[in-house]
């Protein structure tokens, strides 16, 4: 996944409600075009990217949440327009 600006975009598909939900806590893998990627989401203040920490509050955080298993969610990088699906998500802890 590549880093810089992410934008949210609008979801392609949702399944959500049928299945774990990415939340504050959770383990996220999704794929994009570049590979895949492995993430907890979590507040601004634990953000750390060498430990695959990513903010809920960033864009790509915000696409994320509320999302399961399947979801592809659009987003815009400085590359243009991606779409990244959600393959995996343990619901952890808050």
């Amino acid at each position: 996944m590549s880093g810089g600006n992410l934008q949210v975009g609008q979801p392609a598909t949702s399944h959500a409600d049928e299945r774990a939900q990415v939340r504050l806590g959770s383990r996220v893998r999704f794929r994009d075009p570049d590979g895949e990627a492995e993430f907890r989401i979590v507040s601004a203040e634990e953000v750390d990217l060498l430990e695959r920490r990513m903010s809920m509050e960033s864009p790509l955080g915000r696409a994320l949440l509320g999302r399961g298993v399947g979801d592809r969610v659009e987003v815009l990088t400085p590359r243009g327009h991606c779409t990244v699906t959600i393959v995996g998500v343990d619901p952890g802890s808050a």
